[in-house]
C-alpha cells in the first residue's frame, strides 16, 4: 500500500512479487497469480528484465502448485531465456533445477536428467550447496524409483530377470551415490531436515543392498536427528530397519530389543 505511490514504481512492482509469492506459499494461488502478473507487467514496462525473469520464475512455481505443468515449464524457459541473455550467473540456475522437478514429477526422468545436470554445471561453477543438495536427491528420487520398476520387470518376466536385476542393482547404487552425496552436503549446511530424509532413504536402501553394519550406523545417526525434529514416522521406520539389519546379523537379542 505505501509503495503504490512511490515515484519509483520498481519498488512497488517488488512488493507485488513478494505479496504474490507470499500468497502461493500459503495456497492462496488465485490471488497470488493476479498480484505476480500485475509486477511483471510494471517490469515489462520499465523494462527491467532481471525482475521480469524473477516475476517468470515465481509464475512457474504458482503454476506447479496449481498442477499446471506444461504452463509452469514455459514460464521457467522465459526465465532461463533472459538470464542467459543478461549472463546472470547468479540467478540460471534456478529454472534449471525447476525445470527438473517438473519433469520428475511428470515421471519424465530422462528430460529430468537433463536439466539437472545443467543445474549441476552451474551449481559447481557457483560453489552451490544447496542446489547442489536439492538435486543430488531428486536424482536419488529417480534412481530410486528406476530400481523399483527394474524390479517389477524382473518380477513379472522371469526370462529375463537377471538382466533386470542387475539394473536394479545398477540404479540402487546410483541413488546410494547420490543420497550420499546429499547428505554430505546437509551436514555441512546443517540443514536437518533434509539430512533426516537422505539418512532414512540410505538406511532403506543399505538394508535392501544387505549393507547391514552400514544400515546400523546410519541409524544411530538419524534417530537423533528425527527425534530433534519431531519426525516420528520415519523414526519408526528407522527402528524397523535397524531391527532387521541387526536380525541378518545373527543379533537376535539387538534386534528384539530396536522393534519394541
Amino acid at each position: 500500500d505505501i509503495s503504490k505511490d512511490h515515484a519509483d514504481q520498481a519498488i512497488h512492482a517488488k512488493a507485488l512479487l513478494e505479496l504474490g509469492d507470499s500468497y502461493r506459499i500459503f495456497g492462496e494461488l488465485d490471488k497470488g497469480e493476479k498480484l505476480l502478473k500485475e509486477g511483471k507487467a510494471i517490469f515489462e514496462s520499465l523494462k527491467i528484465d532481471g525482475q521480469v525473469a524473477t516475476a517468470n520464475n515465481k509464475l512457474g512455481a504458482l503454476n506447479v502448485n496449481k498442477g499446471n505443468y506444461e504452463i509452469a515449464i514455459n514460464y521457467y524457459l522465459q526465465a532461463l531465456k533472459i538470464w542467459e541473455e543478461l549472463k546472470d550467473s547468479q540467478n540460471i540456475i534456478k529454472p534449471y533445477v525447476n525445470i527438473g522437478a517438473v519433469f520428475k514429477n511428470l515421471n519424465r526422468n530422462q528430460k529430468a536428467e537433463e536439466y539437472y545436470e545443467k543445474a549441476l554445471e552451474w551449481a559447481e561453477i557457483l560453489d552451490e550447496y544447496r542446489a547442489r543438495m536439492y538435486v543430488y536427491n531428486n536424482q536419488a528420487i529417480i534412481y530410486n524409483a528406476n530400481a523399483v520398476t527394474y524390479q517389477s520387470k524382473a518380477e513379472k518376466d522371469t526370462l529375463n530377470a537377471s538382466l533386470f536385476r542387475d539394473s536394479v542393482q545398477f540404479f540402487i547404487e546410483k541413488a546410494m551415490n547420490k543420497y550420499e552425496g546429499a547428505l554430505e552436503l546437509a551436514r555441512k549446511l546443517n540443514d536437518n531436515r533434509t539430512r533426516a530424509l537422505c539418512l532414512t532413504n540410505l538406511i532403506d536402501l543399505n538394508v535392501t543392498n544387505g549393507n547391514y553394519q552400514e544400515a546400523i550406523a546410519l541409524s544411530k545417526e538419524a534417530e537423533i536427528i528425527l527425534q530433534d525434529i519431531g519426525a516420528i514416522t520415519s523414526l519408526v521406520s528407522t527402528k524397523v530397519n535397524q531391527s532387521e539389519a541387526h536380525r541378518h546379523l545373527g543379533q537376535l537379542k539387538k534386534s528384539i530389543l530396536r522393534g519394541e
